[in-house]
């Protein structure tokens, strides 16, 4: 019961941190697998935007979890970047963590469709070589089709993977855009149309696109 994980970072240190940031003009990922995690960043954060006026960095927090209903407005209010891995959801309720945050916070963890509904922004990740794969189509798979009640939009997932996670990556020069570079692989079937592809006709590495 009294078991809060590990915390390597106080309040007050982050607030530090956070300031240099901002000073020097660079962003953070947070590592935040828990909602006392989220709960202290999201309090650093509001501390120096309260004294700043405003954040000018990018902010993200990497394994969003679990999240008191509470702090869904805050984050979306500072502007924060969720990132997510949707296949941690197929065995994290057979682990440790279900063990430490029991049945009352079970059950909010690993929550997807109310990030969406928060209008929060999703990047997601395989979270690999911790995860035993990085097919892309075997992550899509799972995030829009494989969790049940914690299955995301297909939209959200192509954007989570594409687009933002690009941009929160720092790949603006990465795309399907004129004039950016990309690999890329056709298919024969259209993700976007709830389906999954499972033949890959064609990889082409390096193919700059024009």
């Amino acid at each position: 019961d009294e078991h809060y994980g590990s915390q390597y970072f106080e309040r007050d240190e982050l607030i530090e941190i956070i300031d240099h940031a901002e000073r020097f003009g660079y962003g953070i990922k947070f590592h935040v697998n828990g909602d006392a995690a989220v709960r202290t960043a999201l309090e650093a954060l509001e501390s120096v935007q309260s004294r700043l006026g405003t954040l000018t960095g990018q902010y993200l927090f990497e394994h969003t979890v679990l999240i008191d209903p509470s702090d869904y407005d805050r984050i979306y209010n500072l502007g924060v970047t969720v990132s997510i891995q949707p296949p941690h959801a197929l065995v994290g309720i057979y682990g440790d963590q279900a063990d430490h945050w029991r049945e009352e916070r079970i059950d909010r963890a690993w929550d997807f469709p109310a990030l969406e509904e928060a209008s929060l922004q999703i990047v997601l990740g395989t979270d690999w070589p911790v995860w035993p794969t990085i097919d892309g189509f075997t992550n899509w798979s799972t995030a829009v089709h494989g969790l049940n009640s914690r299955n995301l939009k297909v939209e959200t997932v192509f954007e989570g993977y594409g687009t933002l996670g690009r941009e929160t990556a720092g790949l603006h020069h990465v795309g399907l855009s004129v004039g950016q570079e990309a690999d890329f692989i056709i298919v024969t079937a259209n993700p976007l149309n709830n389906e999954t592809p499972t033949l890959l006709e064609t990889w082409v590495k390096g193919q700059r696109v024009y």
